[in-house]
């Protein structure tokens, strides 16, 4: 799946990928499927 701003939104407490990060990951392919509700980190796209 590709990440789009439709997959993205900000949760509390923020352990998952900063908000300031987003335009970093947009366009990126995620290397597994990720849940709604679920944090993800860089580890979770492929290069």
């Amino acid at each position: 799946e590709i990440l789009t701003e439709a997959n993205l939104g900000a949760k509390r407490p923020g352990t998952g990928i900063s908000v300031s990060e987003y335009d970093l990951y947009i366009g990126k392919k995620l290397a597994k499927s990720v849940n709604k509700d679920i944090l993800f980190s860089s580890d979770d796209f492929v290069d």
